[in-house]
């Protein structure tokens, strides 16, 4: 085996921060000589954050109008995007998958490893793109069965598979037909302390995207008058703020750590 490895670690895409971008960094903390391979980075979000000095190759998906902020509304070309990465010179690839990541072709006899966040939400459950559980139009329903055919096929050339929970290894199970290993997602845990006394407000940490059905919480909280406090960036954030009223506060993930207050 080679004594100093090529390592490619591929993820969907970097449009913003949350928590399978957290596990980006604390994988190139044990493998800093990885190279990064995306759909789609937005630099601003991550002048901060350990992939600030690193190179990020990305696809042609980069440069196409609102990527940065809709790259979903791409995801009938992202199976083609990902198979362009050329990745023939490494000799292990991991994937950090909740789309299309673990498509990457394999020229090589690199060992494929995807670490799974889940199989994509909107191919093998009934949730919309809008984050709501109806009933999808033909067209959709059509680009689905495709995806699934496609993603089937993707994932038979995957050598291991590990995700960050049972239910996963189940979700793996189902769609795949593959074991799959559990490896629980790394925790802070020397930046929580409980604290007291607590300030009379609710929180919620997220990222804001319509699959995480912030909009919910937001209504509920409106309609009862009660101080919630929103944390998260993402598309779903304009909409969320207009409907919200005075009890619903808003704050990106950059500035939270300077102003939340025990709740």
């Amino acid at each position: 085996m080679n004594s100093n490895p090529r390592i490619a670690f591929v993820i969907d895409a970097l449009p913003s921060l949350g928590g399978g971008e957290k596990v980006l960094f604390t994988a190139l903390e044990a493998y800093p000589q990885a190279e990064i391979f995306t759909l789609v980075y937005n630099e601003e979000v991550f002048r901060q954050t350990p992939l600030a000095n690193k190179k990020i190759n990305t696809s042609f998906l980069q440069w196409l109008p609102l990527a940065h902020s809709h790259h979903r509304r791409y995801l009938p070309l992202m199976p083609a995007a990902i198979k362009r990465f050329d990745l023939r010179d490494y000799d292990f690839i991991v994937c950090f998958s909740y789309a299309v990541a673990h498509g990457v072709k394999n020229p090589s006899s690199a060992r494929h490893v995807s670490y799974t966040f889940t199989p994509m939400r909107y191919a093998w459950t009934d949730l919309n793109l809008d984050g709501t559980r109806r009933r999808k139009n033909p067209l959709m329903d059509e680009l689905m069965r495709v995806f699934r055919n496609w993603d089937r096929k993707a994932a038979s050339r995957v050598h291991q598979f590990a995700t960050i929970s049972q239910a996963v290894s189940q979700r793996v199970a189902k769609a795949y037909q593959r074991d799959a290993l559990v490896i629980y997602p790394p925790v802070e845990v020397e930046r929580f302390k409980p604290q007291f006394p607590r300030e009379k407000y609710y929180l919620t940490v997220t990222r804001l995207v319509p699959y995480k059905r912030v909009d919910l919480m937001v209504e509920a909280f409106s309609k009862l008058n009660l101080p919630l406090l929103v944390v998260g960036n993402g598309p779903e954030l304009l909409r969320l703020k207009r409907m919200a009223n005075s009890a619903v506060r808003f704050l990106k993930t950059n500035k939270a750590h300077r102003a939340i207050r025990p709740c």
